[in-house]
């Protein structure tokens, strides 16, 4: 029992970012569509679980470090794109645009990275495989749903365009990487 606590412990602090990303998005008023957070989610998990089963040979060729980085690298960018689009944007909190896929796949790699390292550098030994990779993907889907519902609800209300928070968020959020 210990374990399987541990594990949904374990599968909540990594979808935190997944939560913080898609809020951040969604106080952009772009909307994560379910089959997008479907995506996004089976995409982390099914690379997650692969890493879990091959961790001990992937640490020899890709350096943590490295994915600590480019993961690092990609949320910078991606944030500071999306705070100089947020001061560009006219105040219109009626619409709501949907996540490209492009953002969908950029959004995958980005979460997928962290699953990545912290099944390279973990010691998962004791964890199961399979209740690590469907917790993985169920709370990973209610983070990226949740947290961009309430971004947009947040935002709704306000009379100001602060769509360049999202930006702000996702650059503070690229600067936990490192």
């Amino acid at each position: 029992m210990f374990i399987f606590i541990s594990e949904i412990l374990f599968v909540i602090a990594l979808s935190l970012d997944a939560f913080f990303c898609s809020f951040a998005y969604g106080t952009n008023q772009v909307k994560i569509s379910f089959t997008k957070a479907f995506i996004i989610s089976m995409i982390g998990s099914s690379l997650f679980a692969f890493s879990l089963m091959l961790g001990s040979l992937i640490q020899y060729y890709i350096p943590q470090e490295y994915l600590v980085f480019l993961s690092f690298f990609i949320l910078f960018s991606l944030g500071i794109y999306k705070f100089i689009d947020g001061l560009k944007q006219i105040n219109n909190k009626e619409y709501i645009s949907l996540i490209s896929m492009k953002e969908t796949m950029y959004l995958s790699v980005v979460l997928t990275l962290d699953g990545m390292v912290a099944g390279l550098g973990a010691g998962m030994d004791n964890f199961n495989l399979f209740n690590i990779v469907i917790l993985s993907f169920v709370i990973g889907i209610l983070a990226l749903v949740s947290g961009n519902l309430i971004g947009q609800k947040l935002t709704k209300n306000v009379k100001y365009n602060i769509a360049w928070i999202s930006g702000i968020i996702l650059i503070l959020i690229a600067f936990t990487r490192i």
